[in-house]
């Protein structure tokens, strides 16, 4: 942990709390060496943002100018920053990244874009994909700044996809009727008096089929109302009248037909005077339109002395044009950017899943060299990758040895083919593997060179192979015993 607080890490303040209360806060020096210059450094885990370069006390640097100090000299890819690239490898106890069969994780990680990133700029693979998802970052914006200006009134209102063939046939009604003024208005020092005539005699025709519906709804209100007065009692009176005439006439019998004649009609009334108000509404509405008729008709015949109403008319039907076209011209806008944002979710899941299958295709035959210089005849583990998750097959070999060496391999093949400057394993990393094996891997990160480095911890070492013990020994710059404690002090961790 020590080792990656040097690298501008934090995890050693989180994991080793035991030891700032057994022993105090640390300060550490450390140096780093980049085309034969020395710098060196000075950092606190009292005050862990602070970092001293080269003893220059007076102007302190923070852990950032570390990280972006690091990334520059190792000459790091663009797309991940120093922490990014070297924190997955530096599998330290404590870290969360222990587990074999995903080696591309963090206890706590739900980030499978971050992962796949790692991956494609580690092998140059991320351009194309990086300038996908930005195209795709500048749609989704679009989209998200469209829908604002909906939402909050801006523009048009947002037309439902119902709305909007009946309001492209509308607007090409608009059309045909403003190019039809404009004609006419050009026209009019000279047809004024055609024009006149001709919407004249349109609202004369509509006029007068109205006068003919009023004249028939009165006729039915003036039967309906005579219907509705029959049925009345004749009185003594006016049957007396009738034996001045007619001696002979049997008044009980006229009495009885009355009676019968008015029974009948009490039944009917409610129903006609349902049917007279309709009627009077009828004529009610009529008389509305034949009035608003006249006042059209009165605005027409100003129009001889009055052009500018033609004038009105048409700025009135731009606007409503403008209106309906932006209406329209937004919400294909909007359909337009929704299926670019379609089209560009399932381009860039596409082109993903390509570059991941060419790095799963890389991996398999670099980690294929580096398992077969551990076990004899091993089962070759690869990725598989979807959209959503990854699967690091063990391709039968399920052992947990055997898994914790495909780990390993995973990272030297890394080491050895990006810009990866180094990893770090812990001595957890190592002891689950079987003797030989672990022989073979120390003899595999001895033999690379090229300015890689690889810092490991590891335990029991007289239970190596006599060429391991002297691996070790040469390559070593901490041993630790019961006699030679890390901080002069032993204690039980709680």
């Amino acid at each position: 942990m020590m080792i990656d607080f040097c690298f501008g890490g934090d995890d050693f303040l989180k994991t080793s709390a035991d030891v700032f209360i057994q022993v105090g806060h640390l300060e550490i020096d450390f140096t780093f060496e980049f085309d034969k210059v020395l710098y060196k450094f000075k950092r606190s885990t009292s005050n862990p943002k602070v970092v001293i370069f080269n003893n220059d006390i007076e102007n302190p640097k923070t852990v950032s100018d570390l990280r972006a100090f690091l990334k520059s000299n190792y000459n790091c890819p663009n797309a991940l920053s120093f922490r990014e690239l070297v924190n997955l490898t530096s599998r330290i106890w404590g870290k969360g990244n222990f587990n074999p069969n995903l080696p591309l994780n963090f206890d706590n990680s739900r980030f499978y874009d971050q992962t796949t990133k790692y991956l494609l700029v580690l092998f140059d693979l991320y351009n194309d994909v990086s300038k996908q998802r930005s195209e795709q970052a500048n749609l989704e914006s679009r989209k998200s700044s469209l829908k604002g200006a909906f939402d909050q009134d801006l523009i048009a209102r947002k037309l439902k996809k119902t709305e909007l063939e009946p309001k492209k046939k509308e607007l090409l009604e608009l059309e045909d009727k403003t190019e039809t003024l404009k004609t006419n208005l050009s026209k009019y020092t000279t047809n004024i008096s055609e024009i006149v005539n001709q919407r004249s005699l349109s609202i004369k025709k509509d006029k007068d089929l109205l006068l003919k519906l009023l004249d028939y709804e009165e006729q039915r209100l003036f039967r309906t109302e005579k219907s509705l007065a029959f049925g009345s009692f004749a009185n003594k009176k006016q049957f007396s009248k009738l034996v001045d005439y007619f001696p002979n006439v049997n008044l009980e019998k006229l009495k009885k037909i009355e009676r019968f004649h008015s029974g009948v009609t009490k039944l009917l009334k409610n129903e006609i005077k349902v049917e007279k108000l309709s009627i009077e509404q009828n004529i009610q509405s009529y008389k509305e339109q034949i009035s608003d008729l006249d006042t059209q008709l009165e605005e027409v015949f100003k129009l001889k002395e009055k052009p500018s109403l033609l004038i009105d008319d048409l700025l009135s039907l731009t606007i409503k044009t403008k209106e309906i076209k932006q209406q329209i011209d937004y919400r294909e806008l909007s359909d337009s950017i929704d299926e670019k944002v379609k089209i560009g979710k399932e381009e860039g899941k596409r082109l993903k899943l390509d570059k991941l299958e060419g790095v799963s295709n890389i991996l398999y035959e670099e980690i294929a060299d580096v398992i077969s210089t551990i076990y004899e005849d091993p089962a070759i583990p690869h990725f598989i990758f979807s959209d959503k998750n990854y699967e690091f097959s063990s391709n039968g070999d399920t052992g947990t040895g055997k898994c914790f060496s495909n780990m390993i391999s995973l990272d030297i093949s890394l080491l050895m083919n990006t810009k990866l400057p180094f990893f770090i394993h812990d001595s957890a990393v190592l002891k689950n593997i079987e003797v030989n094996a672990v022989n073979n891997i120390v003899n595999n990160y001895n033999s690379i060179t090229n300015d890689k480095q690889i810092f490991i911890s590891i335990d029991e070492i007289t239970k190596y192979s006599t060429k391991t013990q002297k691996i070790i020994a040469e390559t070593e710059f901490l041993t630790l015993s019961s006699s030679k404690l890390a901080f002069n002090k032993k204690w039980e961790k709680q």
